[in-house]
């Protein structure tokens, strides 16, 4: 999985660096938004919604290096990795797409993060959770 996940880092940020490095692009990149997919390792919060998962953070210490200090759901004491590179591209925090109404859901310009912790593309999660919900 770290092979994995490392690979993915790497083939992500190759062109951003290999174009820095090689002076060949020499016009700003915009990054217009973040559309997050993932687990644990990105959730911003959206377990906190549903009721019947059994992997929730929405209590202390989780949250407590976060913007406030309060527990929002998230699965680290602060910023996820998404968090860190919307600030690079300078773009607001993606927010957990459970945590909008269906009008910001409709009108977010900017992304959202779909991350749930102890999530899947396998049905073993499913199996496991009794949670299945289709994005």
């Amino acid at each position: 999985m770290a092979f994995t996940c490392l690979g993915f880092i790497v083939l992500f940020f190759l062109p951003f660096s290999s174009s820095c490095i090689l002076g060949l692009n020499h016009s700003v990149i915009t990054i217009p938004a973040i559309y997050a997919f993932g687990d644990s390792s990105i959730d911003a919060g959206n377990n906190k919604f549903l009721h019947h998962a059994t992997a929730k953070f929405d209590f202390s210490p989780y949250g407590i290096d976060f913007l406030g200090g309060i527990p929002t759901g998230r699965t680290t004491n602060g910023k996820t990795v998404v968090d860190f590179i919307a600030k690079s591209v300078a773009l607001p925090f993606p927010p957990s797409i459970l945590s909008l109404s269906k009008a910001q859901r409709k009108s977010t310009l900017t992304g959202v993060n779909y991350g749930s912790s102890a999530s899947g593309i396998h049905d073993m999660p499913h199996k496991t959770t009794k949670i299945f919900i289709s994005v």
